[in-house]
């Protein structure tokens, strides 16, 4: 079960998927450590996409294949923050009737050393590294941080009771960009 605001913005890209378009939103690397942005024209690729994680994500990879697929006619939606959205249209320098930005509003972004170190940490507990990190809504609302590592082993735990997310929440951490 996911929150219905990444409900709401999965059923819209699935929309913008099957009349022919493009989603454009961080997921995981491989190792988990970074977000960053992929272009992605099927339904399968948007379970991937991280609405919750706090971290920043590297967008500018895929900022010329935007261009491209709008310049083309294509419907493209932009999962990003305040911040994401901002650089895109700083970058597309236009306005595009085709691009729809999904905002998902942000509290300030965590530094990523601190995410690798705390993986790393984790990893070392349960034996192996993470393969995959995914946030749930549980049975009360509340958002779970769920991170399944490569030997099978889960983490599951309350996202205001997890550690990482405590110091988040209190501000340590957090890009000092993001503070001003």
């Amino acid at each position: 079960m996911v929150g219905h605001r990444s409900v709401a913005i999965r059923n819209k890209a699935r929309g913008v998927i099957q009349h022919g378009g493009i989603v454009a939103a961080p997921v995981l690397s491989n190792d988990c450590h970074n977000l960053l942005y992929k272009c992605m024209r099927n339904e399968e690729d948007i379970l991937n996409i991280q609405y919750y994680l706090q971290l920043p994500a590297s967008v500018y990879p895929c900022m010329s294949q935007i261009r491209e697929y709008l310049q083309q006619g294509k419907e493209v939606i932009f999962i990003g923050n305040p911040c994401n959205i901002a650089g895109l249209k700083s970058f597309l320098q236009e306005q595009y009737t085709n691009l729809i930005c999904g905002v998902v509003l942000c509290g300030g972004l965590i530094s990523p050393m601190l995410w690798r170190d705390y993986l790393i940490r984790l990893g070392s507990r349960y034996g192996a590294s993470a393969r995959r990190v995914y946030i749930t809504t549980g049975s009360s609302d509340e958002h779970v941080l769920n991170i399944e590592f490569q030997n099978g082993k889960k983490y599951r735990c309350i996202k205001e009771k997890d550690p990482f997310y405590q110091m988040a929440n209190s501000g340590l951490g957090v890009r000092p960009s993001c503070a001003d």
